[in-house]
């Protein structure tokens, strides 16, 4: 009798331990739960606009998105960074899953230095135009006008001009929607001002400026032409073409699985995988 009596009280005391630990874990987890789903939900909404921004051929530079000045500094002065490396700054990385995060802290650095690169490859894009005889001779002009040592680009005049579309350079590194975009144009019956612009830091753009009553051949010829002229005078035209459309790739895939885990930041089987490990703790 006595025997059974213990068997059953150190079966009862071996259910009981697991389960308190296990309720304890969830209850933690729990607590956990809205603090992690913020973290989540801020990179989740980061890298999603950065993917947007390249997937409209708009990429997005630190200034752009809503980054927070970083209160953390070893000389003790403030300086802004991008969200994941601001998480990794102050610590709030260490409370999530470490392979995703590292992912989309090594992506949003790569986005956002490929956003530089667009850069500093569109201003020599305009120095290309201004010096290639072929497509200046489709009808375009230098203004006197000069922004960061690159004279403005125009074809005609404004007048009688009814409508304004405003293009990105930054198009050109996504050749068929770029040739595909002004070649629409041909059918539009009004005169059409066209504005190319290409970023140069926060506060200054080149761009080119073109007028249907100056350009004397089709829009479509002039796209077809511009494409063909960068892909053989830019070194790496064709490398950050192929990185626009990986690092979309990776964006869109770190960006579901930050949702999913905005959503619910702890699983039931890392919930008892934790409480086990607690168990041998």
């Amino acid at each position: 009798m006595w025997e059974t009596i213990l068997i059953s009280l150190i079966t009862s005391i071996v259910v009981s331990i697991p389960t308190f630990i296990f309720g304890l874990k969830s209850g933690k987890n729990q607590a956990d739960r809205v603090k992690l789903q913020l973290l989540y939900k801020s990179l989740y909404t980061n890298l999603r606009d950065i993917k947007e921004g390249l997937q409209r051929s708009n990429p997005k530079h630190i200034n752009d998105l809503d980054y927070k000045l970083s209160e953390y500094s070893v000389k003790k002065s403030s300086y802004y960074v991008p969200t994941a490396e601001n998480m990794e700054l102050i610590g709030d990385s260490i409370y999530l899953e470490q392979d995703l995060f590292n992912k989309a802290k090594d992506i949003e650095s790569k986005a956002l230095q490929y956003s530089d690169d667009i850069d500093d490859e569109l201003y020599e894009i305009m120095k290309i135009i201004e010096n290639d005889p072929e497509l200046m001779s489709m009808g375009l002009n230098i203004d006197e006008d000069v922004i960061n040592g690159v004279h403005k680009i125009r074809s005609g005049n404004p007048d009688n001009c009814h409508d304004n579309y405003e293009i990105n350079l930054a198009l050109l590194f996504d050749p068929a929607s770029w040739e595909s975009t002004i070649s629409k144009l041909d059918d539009e019956k009004d005169e059409i001002e066209l504005y190319l612009i290409g970023k140069q830091g926060p506060f200054t753009v080149t761009g080119i400026t073109l007028y249907r009553n100056g350009l004397n051949v089709k829009y479509s010829e002039f796209a077809a032409k511009m494409i063909q002229e960068i892909s053989n005078k830019v070194t790496n035209y064709t490398a950050l073409c192929n990185k626009r459309i990986e690092y979309i790739k990776i964006l869109d895939e770190c960006e579901k699985k930050l949702e999913k885990r905005a959503q619910e930041p702890i699983s039931f089987w890392e919930t008892v995988g934790g409480a086990i490990s607690d168990v041998f703790h």
